[in-house]
């Protein structure tokens, strides 16, 4: 049984993470180092820049990563729920349609003569949602 409830607190958790790199990169601390930056000169001050600009590069890669990551388990989790549903409706077509006693006897002569009155089994299950996961690593001489 897929857990739904864990799967939206998880895919809840790495959009608030999503949301707190965002918020990090884009003021919180970057305003600090740059104030700080204000008075530094020479190759030290290239090389903090150079950082601070992966930093923020990474920061929103990582967010971005996590937003799809919460978005997959959404998909996920709408996959599962559907499922469950084809599943619940295949129980109760065959319990609908089990034959047993005089009554199946009945049954199958009026069906015998009068023709089939039955709907269809629901459809088989669709396909599983696939994810593609992309991984970059970069070398960059921390």
């Amino acid at each position: 049984m897929f857990d739904q409830t864990g799967a939206a607190d998880l895919a809840a958790g790495f959009r608030a993470a999503a949301t707190e790199l965002d918020q990090q990169a884009g003021g919180s601390r970057v305003l600090p180092a740059l104030a700080a930056r204000a008075d530094w000169r020479g190759p030290h001050a290239e090389h903090f820049d150079q950082r601070l600009r992966q930093l923020c590069a990474d920061g929103a890669e990582i967010a971005a990563a996590f937003r799809r990551a919460a978005s997959g388990l959404d998909a996920m989790a709408d996959a599962a729920r559907r499922e469950q549903q084809r599943r619940e409706r295949a129980r109760a077509w065959e319990h609908a349609h089990q034959h047993h006693g005089l009554g199946a006897v009945l049954d199958n002569v009026h069906d015998f003569f009068f023709g089939e009155d039955d709907i269809p089994p629901p459809p088989p299950a669709a396909p599983e949602p696939r994810f593609l996961v992309t991984c970059v690593a970069r070398n960059r001489g921390c």
